[in-house]
Formats: C-alpha cells, structure tokens, sequence
C-alpha cells in the first residue's frame, strides 16, 4: 500500500482579500476554520507524512490557532509551510513562526504599487515592508515569492519578477481558470503521494477542487493512506474526474503550465513509487 507523505491542510477557506486569482470569492463551500484536534487526529493517524501545507483556498493567518499549530506540527518533525498575502505577518508572528521551525513560507503577490492595490484592495507598502521584514529575519527558511498570472497583471509580471528577485528566489505560475479544456495527459498530482484535506475535513485528491466535489472520504473516519489507495482515487486515475475536465490554466509565455502537460511517461519514476 502506498503512504501519503506530503499533504496539505485547509485550516480555512476564510480570506480577507478577493483577489481576482482565486476563486475564494466566488466559492459556494461554507467557510469554517478546521479545528486544532481535527489537525492532531490527521497527524496521529497518518504516520508517514513528513510534509504539511497549511494553505489551500484560504488565508491561514486568520486562523486563531494558526501559530500553536505551526508549533505542534513543528514539535512532531515535520515540514511545516504555507502561503500567505503577508497581510496579517506582524513582526511578533513572524519572529514566533522563525522560532518554532517553520520550515517554508511563500508569499503571493501578483503586481506592484498601484496595480497590486487595484487587483488586491490593500496596501502594496503594508505588505512590502512584512515581505521584506521576514526576509530579514528568516535566514533558515525557504521562502518563495509566487506571481500568478493571469489577463489582469500580464503586462506588468516582468516589472513584478525584476523587483522581488533582488530579495527572494521568483516563481510565476498560470492562473487557474476552471474552464472546460481537453487534457493532453494524466496529471502527475494523483501519482505524488500527496491528498488535499478542506477545512471540513473532506478529503479531495487535488487543490484544484475548491469547491469539494470529488470526496475521497472524511479525516475523522479514514486515513489519507485509505483514500489514496481506496476505488475513489483508483477510477480518477484510470479516467479522470469532473475537476480533471475543468482544470485548465491561462496560457502565457511568462510561465510554464503545472497540469495540462504531465503525462504518465514524463512521470514514470512517481508512478512506479506509488504502486510499491
């Protein structure tokens, strides 16, 4: 049987922004916060992850527990990171997050100034100056500044990469559009020992499920394991799923696709790892 080593936890599909990049602002799913023993029972009963993401469709940092949870999961020797829109990272948390362990941090910012107050409604300089006050700071940590992009900061990505590469390594990525598109290849997602738990508790095989369609099963009652291996997962992966047929992504020279283009042969070695 295959192990889930790496997952990620929606502590909360709660935002404080609607930026046009995610579809938080149109999601249908009720919000909750997933509660600090729903986090303990998902470790202790899933023994083989060593990774924990603790961000899906939501800002993390609204989360009330979200500091005493980086410490717990940091305290069991996992590898512990998030995303966030450095909104809420004050110099006190972000001290505290360096202290417990925090092991990655990736901040999304999709433009500059002026252009990122249009996109985002808040301040470019309040989140600037937190961005760079942990960059400061966290000597130790992997941090990742994250352009998504998409028709309304196109033009601008290039003006957004030359600044922040001179503080912190630059990933762009497509934005993900939720259309209908014909896939080339099966997505090497469900084949990387990785599952997506909502701040419910459902269980879905990718992020891309904002909504919670396709259940896998419930934390409190199977394993990530159980659903990994379970006939839920095994029919996605023989013939896809309805978030399978919606997962596309704005097509940019600027950036390089994440879904469309896997295929089972390009990802041989995590096929063979899967089914060990």
């Amino acid at each position: 049987m295959s192990k889930v080593t790496d997952v990620h936890l929606e502590l909360t599909n709660h935002c404080n922004l609607a930026c046009p990049v995610c579809p938080n602002r149109v999601m249908k799913r009720p919000k909750a916060f997933m509660p600090f023993s729903m986090v303990k029972h998902i470790i202790e009963a899933n023994p083989a992850v060593r990774q924990v993401g603790l961000s899906v469709w939501g800002e993390p940092l609204l989360h009330p527990k979200f500091l005493s949870i980086v410490e717990y999961l940091c305290g069991k020797g996992l590898e512990v990171g998030f995303s966030t829109n450095a909104t809420l990272l004050t110099e006190d948390l972000s001290w505290n997050l360096v202290k417990v362990g925090l092991h990655d941090i990736n901040f999304s910012v999709d433009a500059l100034g002026s252009e990122f107050e249009r996109l985002r409604e808040c301040s470019f300089e309040l989140v600037k100056d937190n961005i760079l006050y942990f960059l400061r700071l966290a000597v130790d940590v992997d941090i990742t500044i994250t352009v998504v992009a998409g028709s309304e900061n196109e033009s601008s990505i290039g003006e957004t990469v030359d600044f922040w590469r001179q503080h912190a390594k630059v990933n762009v990525q497509p934005k993900v559009l939720f259309t209908r598109d014909k896939r080339v290849g099966k997505c090497y997602e469900l084949y990387r020992n990785h599952l997506v738990v909502l701040s419910n508790g459902n269980i879905v095989p990718c992020c891309v499920d904002y909504e919670g369609f396709c259940i896998l099963g419930h934390a409190s009652t199977e394993t990530l394991d159980e659903c990994y291996n379970g006939e839920g997962m095994k029919l996605i992966r023989e013939h896809g799923s309805c978030i399978c047929d919606f997962c596309s992504e704005y097509e940019t020279s600027k950036a390089k696709t994440r879904f469309k283009h896997y295929t089972l042969l390009q990802r041989i070695h995590v096929l063979t790892e899967a089914f060990q």
